[in-house]
This record gives structure tokens, C-alpha cells and sequence, in this order.
């Protein structure tokens, strides 16, 4: 008899592998992820807003693991998809380039010198180099 599958294990297949091969079959896109390779691939923080990422349901649903699409016009498939925060995919796929700009810019418009914190502006001074 195989071992019960638990834990984040449980919630990859039982939740994201689900609603992927869900969302693959509604859109009419291909789908091979297995459950494996999502194991392979998760990692604890989200790679756009860098909080941890929850793999249980019930408890923060913005911190919850979520599947972004490396390109939307690719379906569910191995190479073509990274586990993300809810809110960050989120964010992510409401937003472009320019709207990103500038959320960024009224941001900083918005906050006052003094409470700006000094290591951002090399932040923002490498994000602008390493743009084009």
C-alpha cells in the first residue's frame, strides 16, 4: 500500500494540480504537470512580493500557493509554469508594464523622504538598468 500523501504534498495535488488540469480543461489548453514536478518546483517564497507562501487552505488566501503561467499563451505544462503567491499572480495578471510604473510612482511620490528606505533607491536604480 503507497504512503498517504499530507501535508503541502496533499494540498499540491489535492488543490493546485486540480484546479490547473480544472482551468486547462475549460480553456481548451494542454496540461502534463504531475505532482512531482510540482514538488520540484515549489519554494516557500513568492518570487514577486517575497512573503512566504502558505500551502494549506483556510488560512490567508493572498499568502495561498497559486500557478502563474510564464506565458499565458502556453497551458499547464512542465517549464511553463512557477508557484506563486495568490496575490502576487494576482497582481501580476491585472497589471502591465506601464500600470506597474505607475503604482511604483505614486508610491514614491506619495511617501515622504524621510520614510523612504535608503536601500531602495539601488533597487530601483538597478531594476532601471537592467531594464531594456
Amino acid at each position: 500500500m503507497a504512503d498517504p500523501i499530507t501535508g503541502e504534498a496533499f494540498y499540491l495535488k489535492r488543490v493546485i494540480l486540480r484546479e490547473a488540469k480544472r482551468r486547462s480543461r475549460e480553456k481548451n489548453l494542454e496540461f502534463n504537470l504531475t505532482l512531482e514536478y510540482l514538488i520540484n518546483i515549489k519554494n516557500d517564497t513568492c518570487p514577486i512580493l517575497g512573503h512566504k507562501i502558505l500551502y494549506r487552505s483556510g488560512v490567508d488566501k493572498n499568502r495561498s500557493a497559486s500557478l502563474d503561467r510564464i506565458n499565458p499563451n502556453k497551458g499547464y505544462v512542465i517549464g511553463n509554469v512557477k508557484i506563486v503567491s495568490f496575490e502576487g499572480n494576482t497582481l501580476k495578471n491585472r497589471n502591465d508594464i506601464n500600470s506597474t510604473y505607475n503604482v511604483m510612482k505614486y508610491q514614491i511620490s506619495s511617501t515622504p523622504p524621510e520614510e523612504r528606505p535608503p536601500e531602495m533607491k539601488g533597487k530601483l536604480t538597478d531594476l532601471a538598468e537592467n531594464f531594456y
